[in-house]
Order: C-alpha cells, then structure tokens, then sequence
C-alpha cells in the first residue's frame, strides 16, 4: 500500500500551467450554494465560520463547567477552569457542577481614564489593567515608564484626553480608525497589501474590504478564508463541503492552521504536497485535515485535467466507491498501490475485481495482500509467470504454499483462519477474471485442488482459556456501580444515562454470550415475548445471518425492558432511535453505540476496580491477583460458552445458542486442560464410591513446591491406566481394563460389582440411569414377561439408587468450602468425559479415560 503523500507529492511535480478562471468555474459547478452549506455557522459575504457548539458535526463545545459558556475545541475545560481546577480541593464531578467562572472577556466598550476636569479621553479603553486608550498607552510606554510612573499615575498627572474617533470598520477590531479613513492604521496597510498588484477593475474599495474581513482575532471555532488567494479559497471550500458529505465531523481549529498555511499560494491543486507540508505547523489534527482535504483537491484536478484515476497503478481511496467496514466503521485504507503485482494479468484481474465489487477496506486489504503474496510466489517460478497460458498446477501450488507460510510484520505465521481468507481472496480474483475474459488466456490447469486446504490446527491442550471465571465475573458484578461512573457517553447525556446504558450493555454482554458487535447492534424492539419466555432477537453480523433468536433468562429481560423504558425519554438524533445502544450524535457512523466505545469503557472500568481475585491460592494461602489484562469485551462470549459447557449442556444445544454452523467450534468449549484435568482427578479421588466401603482414595496425593495437594503427572497417569470406562462410572476389573472395558464377566451390572468404582460426578448419569430402569420395568410389566427380568430391573434400580443416596449424604456432610471444590470438579470430569464421547463420535456413554497403550 502506498502513501497518499507521495502520490500527492508525484501530482504536484507535474508541471502544468493552470486556467484559473476555468478551474474554479468548474469547482462550483459541484459546489453547493454559499448560502446553503451550514447556514447557521458560515458567513458567505465574509468568508467567515464560527463553529455552533450545538451542532454535532463540529467539534466546537461548550466548556464542561455549567455555568461556563466558553466555547473550546474539544469536550473539555476552557483554561481559565481548568487552572480554577487545580487549585482547588473539589473533585472534578463536582468542580463540574458547582463552579461559577467569572464573566467571560468581552469587547472593551468603557472609555480611557484620563481627564481634566469635566474633560474625559473620548476614545475606548485598551486594557482594563491599565484603564488606558491605545494611544495614552503608547504615550505612557514611550515617557511614562522611564519617568517610574504606573498606568493609573500616568493617567492623573501627565496625560492629557484626546478626542474621539470612530471603530475601525473590521468587525471586532479593538483599535479606533485613523483620521482620514475608517479603519485603524493596522488594517490600512493590509487593505494596501491586498489591493498591490491587482487590475483597476478587481480592486476593492477601503470600505467593501473592511467587510469582508475576519475578526482580528479569531477564537477556537472559527476560521476564516478570507485572507487567502481566490483560488485556493474556493479549493478549500469544495473539499470542506465534500468531506462534510462523508458524514465526518468539522474541526474549525485544524482548518484554521491550514487555511494559514495556505495563505500566498495561487492554487492548491498545482501546489506541490512537500510545500503544504512545510508550511504546516506540527499540530496532527492540521496534517491530517492538509492531507485529506488536498487528496480531495488532486482528485477533482485530475477529472478537471480529463485523467482517470483508475488507469493509474496507485488508487486514492478517495476516488473508489469502496463499501462501509462491517459495523459502520470509517474505511481505514488510504490508497491501493497496484505496483507489487509484477505480473501484468494479475493487475489488471485485481484492479477489475475492486472496480466490480467495491469491497470494504478491510476485505480490500487482505485481497491486495494475498495477490502480493502470489505474484512474489509467481515471479520465482521459471518465466516469472508472467505468460498466463503457460501457467501449471505446480504453478498453483507454489502460490498456495506462499500463503499456507504467510507471516505477520514480527515474523509468526498468520492463524490458519486468516491464512484461508487469503487463499479465498485470491481466488476471488481469479475466478472474476476468468468470467469476465480478462484472464480468457490463463491455463485451465492453473486452479486450486481439494488437497490445498490449511487445515484446522489444534490447541495446545494445555493452553489457558480465553473465558473469564465466573469468580471474577462475580466480583464485577460487585463493582457495578464503578462502570463509567462519573462520565457522560460523548460529554452530551447526563451521568445518569451513561451509566445506565453501560451497564445494561454489559449485563447483556455477559448473559446472552453475543458478540460485541451483534450486542451494540442490537434494536429497539429486540425482545420477542411468549408468555414467561423471552427471546433476544439480533443479527450475525460475522456469517451474515440476520433476525436471530436466542432464548435468555427473566432476568436479563427485565434490564432490557428497563432500559427501553428509559430509552423512550432520551432526546436522540433521528438516525439512533432505532438501536437500543444509540450514538449520542449524528457524527457516528453506524448511529448506535461503537464496539470500540464499549470496549473503552469496560477497560477504564476493570482499570477502577480496587482488587480482582482469581480462583489460584498464592504463597501464603491469599488468592493471586486475576490478570485483567484477560477481561475484554469478546471474552464474556467465552465465558457464556464455557459457562453451558461447564453446565454439562449438549454440544448440539450449544452449538445452536452459540449460532455456530460447525459443532467442531463448539467442541472446542469442552476440553479441559492437563492441570485441571489433574486438579479434578486429586479431588474426586477422595470420594470414590465402593459397594463394600463409603468411599476410598483411590489415588495418592502429594504437594509439590509452590503449589498444593494434587496429583503428580505419574500419578494422574497411573489412576488413567488402572480404570476404564463402564456406563455408570469407573471399572478396576482387569480383564476388562485389558480389554478396554469391552468384556465385562457381569455385563455391565455395575451396581452389584465390587470393582465398579463410581465418583460425585457420575450422579446426574446415574439418576437419569435409575429413572430408566424404573420406565423398563413399568413396560416389562406391561408385556407381562417372566418374574426375574422385572426382579432384576428393579434390583438394578434399587442398587443404583443407593449408590446415589450414599453419594449424595456424603456431599451434604461436607463444609460448604469442600463441597463447592467437589462440584468445580465434577463439572471439569463430565466436560472432559463429554470431549472424549464426541471425539469418538459416541454421545450416549459418559465415558473416563480408557487405558493407554
């Protein structure tokens, strides 16, 4: 990708000699009328805009103080309470409430102090401090202070009062008009300044140029064009009017520095880009305005010139119809440099294949970014690939490889996800080409084959979780209050709204497992009431499904309502009304609130939280400190997903509430990691179930340094190769370890078998196990078969039942503290027993660990 300012600056290296008439004729044939563009805040008779504060697409606002009407540039503090600010004791909330400014500086109207008698100095005060006009002040630099005289002595005892003269005729000039004309001395020369060199017919007189002139000094939200040359004033003009078309907001103290950077050239569009840039000051707001508003510029001069820009190999973004990234961010590419691909067919396929579909920046890109990749791949292939009809499969595979090893900018390779976007946005190129005969000569043999694929690699399985605990999200929900607490959403709604609203967004970010995206997209009306059940309707922005139903709780719907309610009285622009999370100005490009804000939000929050615990105990027995470098807006999805995981929900009701097309993503949710794996199985081992004894330790437990009692990896190992999976529970019969748990002598009447060595996590199964029976037994009755089938059916039930019962009154013997460690683990061994039975495509059996070779 190349630079806008270096195909600026390669524009204004070509010599060209400019029909200014023309030029700017042609310029207001796509100008809107003066009188029409911002009426409220340009004056057209003198060239003249001042920002209104209650406008939101400027960036001119009032000062956050109540009771101050300064105007600043940003939501912020004008200087005079921001210096109040630091000296005083208040907090910023309430300096913000109570603080009462003194009277903001006005146009001195009060005449000068010195008189004789009934004689008073007939001309305006230049200085309150002084209380002196702008000539008894000259008089008392030149004499008075040599003679040791302050203002006020000078005023008494040596100056004399001079007669009135009329203001100057430039609006808000301070000074008094000279005698022979009616504008200071100051604005005298500048009138002769402008009028130097100009035909008789093109002069102004004193009087129409005092009226097209700027105040003396402008204020932060006013600009003026006045001062500079016609030409580049009606250049600037247009590119303000087309920017305001992109719907960004107006900076008028960026456009103030450029307008004064500007000042003495004939025309911007001929003017080369190094010069503006020389001429600006270092502020990056000036920069970025000089150079988008000159990109604007170039553009039109080009069309003026008769040149198409897309003939060239280096696009402007400006000048491409390119789609709104996904979510209504702004595009954040600024030109295409088609220069990489060395193969002429490829550009000229890529640069139709943008022309086509005119992607978003982001699939833009990576498209651009894999065609590189293929044309490096390409010219190191013989003959460069520069013949299309020569090109082979091997060719096609060297382009694939490529890619398969594409690298970041730090040297590691690209996920497979992303690696595949690129192999399909190659793709997408050629295919294009293909159908529209740009690429009629490119060999048939040239095409990809099913064994391209980059694969799905796998986790490492001891990998940490992206989902946070549901401890620390405990601990959040304590600290709700904190959430944007003392802030206003955009320095425009009330502390009150803004809290709300955050928190209702969190609250739903966390319960429906969304993505960030879908929840800040969310509408008005998205409940779908049925009786006491709710659903949350939203869109999948990410696979393109739109009016999805997810079931939520009561509980969550109830914060939605509450906040539709209090949406209602919100004052909104017209394009937020119908989100749920709506932007507090019109300047937001998607009109709801952005991803980015919330994310924001949730940091500068965790950020406020005094102390976060995690689940792991540290030296001394105190839990560690949780990173919160973990909590992030995506990460509630994890958590939502692990959380029904945990939950022991079926991957297939998961992989619907999760609104994911595979259930191998789904599965992903129910691994369990060695050291949990290991944590459990040290646990669990304390309340292994025996039909002769209440429980056993079926494992030994050890410490090692720096962590607590668990098990050692030769340990875990060993209690894996000693059991096997049965239906109900674990089996330590040999022969049917040996075999893998497939000849049990009994045939899998576990609950009259002393080796059948069942644990607190087997429960659920083992009820659910007990219901069945009891319904087998009903039918054999039923079917009126012979006695010792419905006596042993009812014998298994009973056995199974008190196996159950005893498990059961042994957990509720146990302290709370135990018995929540033995519900964490139990949760951890049916998930990991749940990966397994889906891994080997069965999902009936609640399988263990089966023995290793």
């Amino acid at each position: 990708m190349n630079t806008p300012a270096a195909s600026i600056a390669a524009l204004g290296q070509i010599p060209y000699e400019l029909d200014h008439p023309g030029w700017v004729g042609y310029l207001r044939g796509f100008l809107a009328p003066l009188g029409d563009w911002r009426p409220d805040e340009f004056d057209a008779d003198r060239w003249l805009f001042t920002g209104n504060p209650d406008n939101p697409r400027t960036t001119s606002e009032r000062c956050r103080v109540l009771a101050c009407d300064t105007i600043v540039s940003s939501r912020c503090l004008c200087g005079i309470c921001r210096r109040a600010l630091t000296g005083s004791d208040l907090d910023e909330t309430t300096f913000i409430a109570t603080h009462q400014p003194p009277a903001t500086r006005q146009r001195l109207t009060e005449l000068c102090d010195v008189s004789r008698g009934e004689r008073r100095c007939q001309r305006r005060r230049a200085s309150n401090q002084t209380g002196l006009c702008h000539a008894h002040t000259n008089q008392w630099n030149r004499r008075g202070r040599h003679l040791g005289l302050t203002g006020r002595q000078w005023s008494a005892q040596v100056a004399r009062p001079l007669p009135g003269r009329e203001a100057c005729l430039v609006s808000d000039c301070c000074d008094d008009s000279k005698l022979a004309v009616q504008v200071c001395g100051l604005h005298v020369a500048a009138w002769r300044r402008s009028q130097h060199g100009l035909a008789d017919d093109n002069r102004l007189t004193l009087e129409q140029w005092a009226a097209q002139q700027p105040p003396r000094h402008l204020q932060v939200h006013q600009f003026s064009l006045a001062e500079l040359s016609p030409t580049p004033r009606w250049e600037l003009l247009y590119a303000l009017q087309q920017r305001d078309a992109q719907g960004q907001r107006l900076d008028p103290m960026a456009v103030k520095g450029l307008a004064k950077a500007l000042r003495g050239i004939d025309a911007l569009a001929t003017t080369p880009y190094r010069e503006v840039q020389r001429r600006l000051n270092k502020a990056p707001n000036v920069r970025a305005y000089a150079n988008m508003l000159t990109r604007i510029v170039q553009l039109r001069f080009e069309a003026f010139r008769g040149i198409e820009h897309t003939d060239k190999d280096v696009w402007d973004c400006l000048a491409l119809d390119l789609q709104a990234p996904r979510m209504g961010r702004r595009p954040n590419l600024s030109s295409v440099d088609f220069t990489p691909l060395s193969q002429q067919w490829l550009r000229d396929a890529a640069k139709e294949w943008v022309r086509t579909f005119h992607p978003d920046s982001t699939k833009l890109k990576r498209t651009m970014q894999a065609c590189t990749l293929a044309s490096q791949a390409l010219s190191r292939r013989p003959g460069g690939g520069h013949q299309p009809h020569d090109l082979r499969f091997p060719d096609m595979t060297a382009v694939f490889e490529a890619i398969k090893g594409a690298t970041q900018s730090n040297g590691q390779r690209y996920d497979a996800r992303y690696r595949r976007g690129l192999w399909a946005g190659f793709h997408a190129v050629i295919d294009l080409g293909r159908s529209t005969e740009i690429l009629a000569d490119l060999s048939g043999t040239f095409s990809r084959h099913s064994n391209h694929s980059m694969g799905h690699e796998e986790a490492n399985e001891d990998e940490i979780g992206k989902a946070i605990p549901e401890t620390v999200i405990s601990q959040l929900d304590a600290h709700l209050d904190l959430l944007e607490a003392g802030r206003t959403y955009g320095h425009i709604w009330s502390i009150a709204d803004t809290t709300t609203m955050f928190r209702t967004a969190y609250q739903v970010l966390r319960d429906t497992g969304r993505r960030p995206g879908e929840v800040v997209s969310l509408r008005v009306d998205c409940l779908e009431a049925d009786g006491d059940h709710y659903a949350l309707v939203y869109d999948n922005h990410k696979k393109h499904r739109l009016r999805r139903r997810l079931p939520i709780a009561s509980d969550t719907a109830n914060v939605i309502q509450q906040w539709q309610r209090h949406h209602t009285n919100l004052a909104l622009p017209t394009s937020s009304k119908r989100w749920l999370f709506p932007a507090c100005n019109e300047s937001t490009g998607p009109g709801h609130l952005t991803t980015i804000r919330l994310s924001t939000a949730l940091r500068r929050w965790v950020t406020a939280i005094p102390e976060l615990h995690s689940d792991l105990p540290g030296p001394e027995g105190t839990p560690l400190p949780f990173d919160r470098t973990l909590i992030y807006a995506y990460a509630f999805r994890h958590s939502y997903a692990q959380r029904h995981a945990d939950a022991g929900v079926a991957v297939e009701v998961l992989r619907e509430l999760m609104d994911h097309r595979s259930t191998e993503v789904t599965q992903g949710y129910y691994k369990v990691g060695l050291n949990r794996k290991r944590q459990a199985i040290a646990v669990m081992s304390r309340y292994v179930h025996e039909r002769t004894t209440a429980t056993t330790n079926a494992v030994t437990t050890h410490t090692e340094p720096g962590r607590g009692p668990g098990l050692s990896t030769r340990a875990a190992a060993s209690y894996e190769l000693r059991s096997v999976a049965v239906p109900f529970g674990n089996c330590i019969e040999p022969s049917n370890v040996k075999a893998g748990g497939k000849q049990c002598p009994i045939r899998f009447q576990c609950a009259g078998c002393g080796f059948y060595r069942p644990d607190p996590s087997y429960l659920p199964v083992i009820e659910e196990h007990v219901n069945a029976l009891r319904a087998d037994r009903e039918t054999a009755l039923a079917m009126d078969v012979d006695d010792f089938v419905v006596r042993n059916l009812a014998d298994q039930a009973a056995a199974f039942a008190e196996i159950a019962a005893s498990m059961r009154q042994r957990l509720q013997a146990l302290p709370d503290a135990e018995r929540a460690e033995v519900e964490q683990a139990s949760s951890v061994l049916r998930k990991m027993r749940a990966s397994r039975d889906l891994s080997d495509g069965h999902t009936l059996l609640p399988l263990t660990v089966k023995s290793h070779r």
